[in-house]
């Protein structure tokens, strides 16, 4: 029997109390995850695309064999069979499991960080949900904040009066959030975290508090004809203070240099530079038209509302405007992958494998670095059937390169 806590400082202990010291970091993290709940399988590759999402599939799958060895050295016998593992899945026992309950300000895994952006954002979406789902006391605990700068980027307001409008004003949120989160000196706050806010009044120090952060930037969108204009405003969290704000009236076609101009003027206002080579050489290479950029904008906000029809729809006829559109080719891949969950598309989970890879291979022969790891992608269509090694499968990947993680 094994008693976890996983809320406030991490624990394990045994029947009889005594703790079991769990090493590693990873080890810890997945005990967490297994934990909720004990008793629900979790497969390899969800485990894989979770805790080792920025390495490729080989190496995610010899760390997972590492850190199960080790976290069973660290179990003993007395733990050891609580955690029940097959070749294909993991899972807590539990009737071997106790999970001690959260009391009240306490977070999940509070204190514990690990480099991989995709553990990072399910943490960080973990503990907004169990927030959400519970009366807040304003004396809660703020999580740790990073060693680096940390920002988080509020949906901007649509101030165009059309809420047709509405993809536009997200979609350059998105856009500078993804610019921001290339920088290695910045902690960026992911979207789904940011989005939780949208449309909601909410001062900067709660949401500093609630997201851990010490920077916000928001801003407003008013799109009108062939002009655009563009407001943002940086806030530090703690004091309320502003820091820096700016207006931008631009021709539309302008819109790329406006984002570029608005994310050096963030960074240099935290003491960051965006002049040096290694941002240059994953800067994101824009459209070719203004056509296919706002395209890729509406299919990402149908994709965001579920609306997968509309999303390929919007994100084809941007590969059509501009071919060598990279960002497209890339949000492609990732629309082909999810499209697993949804089933809005008439194909196979095999022509779903193969196209996501093809469009993978596209976007990265343009240099996107703009969507999950391959190694994620291949996870969710294995959660659901697709086996790499099948017969049909080899057969359709052999022409399609395995690309790197992008």
């Amino acid at each position: 029997m094994l008693r976890l806590s996983i809320f406030g400082t991490f624990r394990v202990a045994d029947a009889l109390g005594n703790e079991i010291l769990v090493k590693s970091r990873k080890s810890r993290a997945l005990l967490a995850y297994l934990a909720l709940p004990p008793g629900k399988p979790r497969s390899r590759e969800q485990i894989m695309a979770l805790l080792w999402s920025n390495r490729g599939d080989q190496q995610a799958r010899s760390s997972l064999r590492q850190a199960l060895s080790g976290l069973r050295k660290d179990l003993g016998e007395q733990g050891r069979p609580a955690l029940r593992v097959t070749d294909e899945s993991l899972m807590l026992d539990s009737a071997q499991v106790v999970v001690e309950p959260a009391l009240q300000g306490d977070l999940l895994l509070d204190g514990l960080h690990l480099t991989d952006p995709a553990f990072e954002e399910w943490l960080r979406d973990e503990r907004l949900r169990r927030e959400d789902s519970q009366v807040t006391d304003p004396q809660l605990k703020t999580p740790p904040l990073p060693d680096k700068p940390s920002i988080a980027v509020l949906p901007f307001t649509n101030m165009s009066g059309d809420p047709e409008q509405e993809y536009f004003s997200d979609g350059i949120t998105e856009d500078i959030i993804t610019e921001l989160s290339r920088l290695p000196t910045l902690f960026v706050i992911a979207r789904n975290s940011s989005f939780v806010f949208k449309g909601k009044a909410v001062d900067v120090a709660e949401i500093g508090r609630k997201l851990g952060v010490q920077y916000v930037v928001e801003g407003s969108v008013r799109k009108a004809g062939p002009r655009v204009r563009i407001t943002a405003q940086l806030a530090e969290t703690t004091s309320g203070k502003h820091i820096w704000a700016e207006r931008y009236d631009r021709q539309l076609g302008d819109i790329f240099a406006v984002q570029d101009e608005l994310v050096e003027m963030i960074a240099s206002n935290l003491g960051r530079s965006l002049r040096d080579a290694a941002f240059d050489r994953v800067r994101r290479q824009p459209a070719g038209s203004l056509s296919a950029y706002e395209h890729l904008l509406r299919g990402r906000a149908a994709w965001w509302r579920s609306e997968s029809t509309k999303a390929f729809a919007h994100v084809e006829r941007a590969l059509k405007a501009d071919p060598d559109y990279a960002a497209a080719h890339a949000w492609l891949a990732t629309q082909y992958t999810y499209d697993q969950f949804k089933g809005e598309l008439d194909m196979t989970i095999d022509e779903r494998a193969e196209r996501a890879s093809a469009c993978t291979y596209g976007a990265k022969a343009r240099r996107s670095r703009s969507l999950p790891s391959h190694g994620r992608q291949h996870g969710i269509l294995f959660h659901h059937g697709w086996r790499p090694g099948s017969r049909t499968s080899a057969q359709r990947h052999r022409n399609f390169p395995q690309p790197a993680r992008l």
